[in-house]
């Protein structure tokens, strides 16, 4: 809940953006609302609170997954684009909790979430064209596969798929991208190691 006289945190992200707060759209508000998840689950991950970032993630997804239930339901009238925001955003949630699981010793939820956001993702990206997220996700698939030794050929397929899209001409300007190449490269040395 905001502190009476402090702006909602959208509005402080809408401002820190340049968002005209009046033209925010719905889908806009879902991915001004993962940054701020993401700032709060950096800072507990910071603190070594492991366990309330996992929780966090996992209280969003649900309501993420109950908008989408109303959604489908004709409940809650939703737009085709805040749908594909909410389920592109509900998808990077579990890829962004997979290692958190993997680091606090669950595993199967680990692999488990990082398959579910690969799926997801990759049907999105098919049908939206949007494949940095779904490359991200196939890097936490492999990585969370090469870190448990398992499938380490579906993983080393993901890993390539994704450094193919890490290092288009049209991604690799980025310094974030290029940090997920560095990292999607690594991860292949992994594998290759394990295969």
């Amino acid at each position: 809940m905001t502190e009476p006289g402090r702006a909602h945190p959208l509005v402080d992200a809408a401002s820190d953006q340049g968002i005209p707060v009046l033209s925010l759209q719905p889908d806009q508000m879902v991915e001004l609302a993962g940054s701020i998840l993401d700032g709060q689950v950096a800072k507990l991950v910071g603190e070594g609170r492991l366990e309330e970032a996992v929780a966090l993630y996992q209280e969003q997804a649900a309501g993420y997954r109950r908008l989408l239930s109303s959604g489908a339901e004709g409940r809650l009238p939703l737009s085709a684009a805040m749908t594909y925001r909410l389920l592109q955003q509900h998808a990077t949630y579990l890829a962004a909790m997979a290692p958190l699981e993997q680091a606090l010793g669950r595993v199967d939820q680990a692999l488990a979430h990082s398959e579910e956001a690969v799926t997801a993702l990759g049907a999105l990206a098919a049908r939206g064209g949007d494949l940095l997220p779904h490359a991200w996700a196939q890097y936490v698939f492999a990585a969370i596969r090469a870190d448990a030794e398992t499938d380490t050929e579906r993983a080393l397929r993901a890993v390539d798929e994704a450094i193919q899209v890490f290092g288009r001409p049209d991604h690799a300007s980025h310094e974030q991208t290029l940090q997920q190449l560095s990292k999607a490269l690594a991860v292949k040395a992994a594998l290759l190691r394990l295969h």
